[in-house]
């Protein structure tokens, strides 16, 4: 189910195969491995290993949508539920309460497909709503970040 909306908004998000939203602009998918890096002896050269996995937020601006499911998502977030598991230690091992994944769809200017990323999250970090229109059949998304695990083409 594809929203139709003016050739501007070039990047849609799908969750569970159903277009939420669209969006004119995407920030870069950026994933990073640290090194560890360490010497044994007292030899000159060193020896590396891969680290840990980094993964940049993806933000993703000036939006619209017919659905309120990206807001949904941003309020599991802000849940008192998951505020009071993180205050009494309980959060983390094996907690999914916040985490999600989505498509992330960039689309060419004749709306075909061009690329697409399974984006998993561990949360929305931010949700900013646009400027209201009442006239206006769709919610007009300013920014959302989502706080990313990885990502993979698919």
């Amino acid at each position: 189910m594809t929203q139709k909306y003016s050739h501007k908004y070039l990047f849609g998000i799908e969750i569970d195969g159903v277009e939420v939203a669209q969006f004119e602009t995407c920030s870069p998918l950026k994933m990073g491995v640290g090194a560890v890096e360490h010497w044994e002896g007292g030899t000159l050269v060193g020896h590396a290993e891969p680290g840990r996995l980094t993964c940049e937020p993806v933000t993703l601006t000036s939006g619209k949508t017919t659905s309120l499911e990206l807001h949904a998502l941003f309020m599991k977030t802000l849940n008192p539920a998951v505020g009071a598991k993180e205050a009494s230690g309980q959060i983390g091992a094996g907690d999914n309460d916040t985490e999600f994944n989505f498509d992330l769809v960039e689309r060419n200017r004749d709306g075909s497909e061009r690329a697409r990323n399974r984006v998993y999250c561990w949360y929305t970090e931010s949700y900013e709503h646009g400027s209201w229109d009442n006239k206006a059949d769709e919610v007009v998304i300013q920014t959302v970040v989502f706080k990313t695990k990885y990502y993979e083409p698919v």
